[in-house]
């Protein structure tokens, strides 16, 4: 079963944060912007279908490196819904300073659903909070 990891979303967040920040600056386009549950629903599409491909490729044999960059080519439809979604209403200078933000968080993001979904919610050895599993 898919369980949000806490890193995922904050980094669901920044890319959200960035587009927000960049859609202020770039002129708006003809059709109306999505609204933020739209939003937080693409973004969160595109992390559960990483968490599905993770859980669906792993052997346990390869390692999570291995897996992530497997799995990237498996999501790129919602990728594409995600960027099309946060990218309404940015200047074409904007947009590609989005995607090019959007494309280095990738790996990590692949990476991330891997390990979430091997239930090492570590990283560099520090445990990481998990929503609904870890005490506050």
């Amino acid at each position: 079963m898919y369980s949000p990891r806490i890193l995922g979303h904050f980094r669901v967040l920044a890319v959200s944060a960035i587009a927000a920040l960049l859609s202020t600056g770039g002129a708006l386009a003809a059709q109306s912007l999505p609204s933020d549950l739209q939003q937080q629903q693409a973004a969160l599409l595109y992390v559960h279908c990483l968490s599905e491909a993770a859980l669906a490729h792993d052997d346990g044999t390869r390692s999570a490196i291995a897996v992530a960059r497997e799995i990237l080519p498996l999501c790129n439809a919602s990728l594409a819904r995600e960027e099309q979604t946060f990218s309404v209403g940015l200047s074409p200078d904007d947009r590609l300073a989005y995607q090019l933000a959007v494309a280095r968080a990738q790996p990590a993001l692949a990476l991330d659903a891997v390990n979430g979904e091997r239930g090492s919610d570590s990283q560099d050895g520090a445990p990481i909070a998990v929503a609904g599993q870890t005490k506050l």
